[in-house]
């Protein structure tokens, strides 16, 4: 049996409006998405935005700390240049005085310290995976340290040298950055 057709027009309309309705709810629904989806995207980028921020101030702060440390080795050897082997305290004391150094060496110009041979680096600091502190002279033919990119820099620098990050395989034996920071005057004048 037929619908009346005041039934079906009746019906017709109700599911036209209900198909509106859910248009127009669906439409919304995509709209609200994508406004959310913009918005977490400008929230999360702007959240990274600031921690990078916040991580690089954190680097350069520490570098800073690392930097005044290193140069304070600097006098120190100046100071003890008539003994060549204070310049382990001195790399030990460089090292224990902040966490934050796993090493610390002082090398010459070629033939300083003639006694000593062509090539004297000294080297105080932790291998990987260690908690005993190493005192090694690494400077020899197999670690000619003066032609060394990091070595050169560090000569002409006037308040230091950063490196590149590295694998150390001489003395940390792992990855690192370090600072080369030139000695004083009276290293110089020794030399000329």
């Amino acid at each position: 049996m037929p619908y009346p057709k005041s039934k079906y027009q009746f019906a017709k309309k109700e599911f036209l409006k209900m198909f509106i309705a859910i248009f127009v709810l669906a439409l919304v629904s995509v709209a609200y998405y994508f406004y959310i989806r913009r918005e977490a995207l400008h929230t999360a980028g702007r959240r990274a935005e600031l921690t990078l921020q916040n991580t690089e101030r954190t680097i350069h702060i520490r570098m800073g700390k690392i930097e005044t440390t290193v140069n304070a080795m600097g006098p120190m050897a100046e100071y003890a240049l008539d003994d060549p082997d204070a310049m382990y305290d001195i790399a030990r004391h460089t090292v224990e005085s902040s966490s934050r150094i796993m090493g610390a060496g002082i090398a010459f110009i070629a033939d300083y310290y003639p006694e000593k041979g062509h090539w004297f680096e000294t080297y105080v600091g932790y291998h990987k995976g260690s908690n005993t502190l190493v005192t090694e002279q690494l400077g020899s033919a197999n670690h000619d340290y003066l032609n060394m990119d990091w070595f050169q820099k560090g000569l002409v620098s006037e308040k230091g040298s950063w490196t590149d990050p590295y694998y150390d395989n001489a003395g940390g034996k792992d990855y690192m950055i370090s600072i080369a920071s030139p000695s004083g005057t009276r290293a110089a004048k020794r030399w000329d």
